[in-house]
């Protein structure tokens, strides 16, 4: 039963993707190519979509992850008249999760999220390296939460937020290299709720 509905996620979250990839092309051709007003006070510029494919690979709590991720960037971007600017992407994700534990442990665990994701970076980029911050908070669903004895994080369902910094290399501003401190649990809905927290290096080439 598990299994049947970690592949109707999977294709749930991939039918889902592909709405939203449509909805944000549909929206983007919409766009007037001028400033536009923003609901945060700000003036907004439209910017062009792009997009992504990241590999992740982390470890926590005596457990190694590895994830491929899809993004595609929203086309807007916030506060664009100050010297650092805001924009996001839409982050879905396929992932393994290897518990290491002597006994009592699902010694593979699979791991479907989807986040939307803020990126702050400066406003007008240049030369071949740039900073940039991120953080985002999404939803997961784990095949699988007991991960060994001891640490049984209850639900299938979890909350994933993450913090990030990394650079955006290359004289295309295309590939992004970066750290990132990720945090799960199931916010309280059932207890126990250990969460886990893993350390993450992120490699993403946009085009």
């Amino acid at each position: 039963m598990t299994r049947l509905f970690s592949r109707c996620l999977s294709s749930l979250i991939t039918t889902g993707l592909t709405v939203v990839l449509s909805f944000s092309a549909l929206a983007a051709q919409a766009l007037p190519s001028q400033t536009l007003p923003s609901a945060w006070g700000d003036p907004v510029s439209a910017m062009p979509i792009r997009d992504a494919v990241s590999l992740e690979a982390g470890y926590g709590y005596h457990t190694e992850m590895e994830r491929i991720s899809f993004s595609r960037s929203w086309g807007t971007r916030w506060f664009s008249d100050q010297t650092w600017a805001l924009s996001g992407y839409w982050d879905a994700s396929v992932g393994r999760w290897t518990p290491h534990a002597a006994s009592g442990g699902n010694h593979e665990i699979n791991d479907y999220g989807i986040t939307p994701v803020l990126r702050y970076a400066p406003t007008t980029p240049s030369g071949d390296c740039i900073p940039f911050l991120e953080a985002g908070i999404g939803v997961h669903y784990l095949s699988q939460h007991d991960l060994y004895t001891g640490h049984d994080m209850s639900t299938y369902f979890q909350f994933g937020d993450h913090i990030g910094a990394g650079v955006t290399l290359g004289s295309q501003h295309d590939w992004d290299v970066m750290m990132r401190l990720q945090h799960l649990s199931n916010a309280g809905i059932q207890n126990p709720n250990p969460g886990i927290n893993f350390l993450q290096l992120r490699v993403s080439h946009w085009f």
